[in-house]
This record gives C-alpha cells, structure tokens and sequence, in this order.
C-alpha cells in the first residue's frame, strides 16, 4: 500500500459503506462500527496529506478497506450467514493492532 493508492481509496467510500446495505453486511453489526471508522480514516486530512512510505496505521487501514472491497476472499462474501465474517475479522485485527486509528464507532 502507497500513499497513492490509499488517496485512491477516498474514491471508493461510497463502495465500502455499500456493502453495509447488504443482506450480509446486515447481519454483521460489529463491521458496520469498524467501517465507518475506516472510511472516516481515508476522509481524513491525514491520508490526504499522507507521502510514502505510509505510516504502519495508514498502510494497514488501507489493505483492510481493499479486503472489504474484494468479493472473492477467504469466505465469499455471498455465502450466507458468513460471507462477511472474515472482512469483519480484518477491519477489527486492524483497529485493534492500530489505536492512531481510533476507537471503532
């Protein structure tokens, strides 16, 4: 992840927030706070402003809202009831590993 690519990623909150709506996003409480929060990151002045390298916090906020945005990951995100989990179990490793990013919610 390079600052550029994070930039990028400000472009995409609309996409992360969107999965939120689904019937899986639904029945993962726990991702709606950890998403909010990330995509609160990517709008922030701190990313705008962010140069390579990436601060460790910044880099990982950025691969978790790249894993959220990929269907096609350890558990798809279409199957039911757990298709969402692993996105779940990332954002919250991510915000737990990283306090600079805030407490989720």
């Amino acid at each position: 992840m390079d600052a550029e690519g994070l930039r990028g990623l400000r472009g995409l909150t609309g996409a992360i927030m969107a999965k939120l709506l689904t019937e899986q996003g639904r029945q993962h409480h726990d991702l709606h706070q950890g998403v909010k929060r990330l995509v609160a990151v990517l709008e922030s002045d701190e990313v705008a402003g962010a140069g390579d390298p990436l601060p460790q916090h910044l880099a990982e906020a950025g691969v978790a809202a790249r894993y959220i945005l990929k269907g096609a990951d350890i558990i798809p995100d279409w199957m039911p009831e757990i298709g969402l989990t692993d996105d779940a179990r990332v954002v919250a490793r991510v915000l737990a590993r990283n306090p600079e990013l805030g407490v989720a919610g």
